[in-house]
């Protein structure tokens, strides 16, 4: 998924859990953290709102989260009473149009969902 770096748009993670476990009930978080390998570290983490069923951030200037033009891997953590899983949702690049986050793509492109403007991450689109 591409994002210029002027834009302000939510960024969505759809969440899977067990069958009839309403997760929208628990807090979530969403990271970008640079593609290099590194897992999210404490400060990276964004508090989330729910959209749709999906944990959702604003990212951009004016009033969303502003990150550095660059290739990031966005997660998603849930806080479940003793778990807190940490999911990996897809590739993002941020700013210009110049090299293509990766060769890791995932499948499918960037869906746009019902409602605001909604970009999941499955991978550079």
């Amino acid at each position: 998924m591409n994002l210029l770096g002027t834009t302000k748009e939510f960024l969505c993670v759809p969440l899977r859990g067990p069958a009839g476990v309403d997760l929208t009930a628990y807090a979530a978080q969403i990271a970008l953290v640079p593609d290099t390998g590194a897992e999210p570290a404490a400060g990276d983490w964004h508090p989330a709102t729910w959209l749709n069923g999906e944990a959702t951030l604003l990212v951009g200037p004016g009033g969303g989260v502003v990150y550095a033009p660059g290739n990031y891997v966005a997660y998603a953590q849930l806080t479940a009473g003793a778990e807190v899983p940490v999911m990996v949702s897809g590739r993002v690049r941020i700013g210009d149009s110049g090299t293509a986050c990766g060769s890791g793509v995932g499948p499918g492109g960037t869906t746009l969902s019902a409602g605001p403007r909604c970009w999941r991450p499955s991978g550079c689109g």
